[in-house]
């Protein structure tokens, strides 16, 4: 029985955060009935879907219902997960664009900022010795005529 009310509700979150034929009138509408059951499903997995689905959306930004419904869901979305997460996910999925740099500049989102991996810190740290060193070398001649 568990296993038909999950994928119910799974149903109910695609339709809500569905990017075609629904608003944002009607994600504010049916986010609240279907966000009752939230237990049954796993809101990162909903969030992950969501997000992928609108970074496919073309032309974002040139429709004004589209844009509505991006905002609204992504409200939503942030309601079911968390602001982080979703901050995370766009960046995951939009990448550095002017549409993801659109989304922070209009307060729906935060900046992410993904953490360096060991050996990225390790490369800027070589790099950083690199330019040391060369600064060195290039001083090196002219403190050496002066004794």
């Amino acid at each position: 029985m568990r296993e038909k009310v999950t994928s119910l509700v799974r149903s109910g979150y695609d339709l809500v955060f569905c990017t075609q034929d629904i608003d944002a009138d009607l994600v504010e509408h049916y986010f609240p009935i279907i966000d009752e059951w939230r237990d049954f499903v796993d809101p990162q997995e909903i969030a992950q879907q969501a997000v992928s689905n609108f970074a496919g959306m073309e032309g974002l930004f040139d429709k004004d219902y589209q844009q509505k419904f991006v905002y609204t869901a992504l409200d939503k979305l942030i309601a079911l997960t968390d602001r982080g997460t979703i901050s995370r996910l766009v960046y995951e999925h939009f990448g550095d664009t002017d549409d993801y740099q659109r989304f922070i500049l209009d307060g729906t989102i935060d900046a992410y900022h993904p953490p360096q991996s060991d050996a990225n810190m390790v490369l800027q740290r070589l790099y950083g010795n690199m330019k040391k060193r060369d600064s060195l070398q290039i001083t090196l001649p002219i403190w050496q005529k002066l004794f």
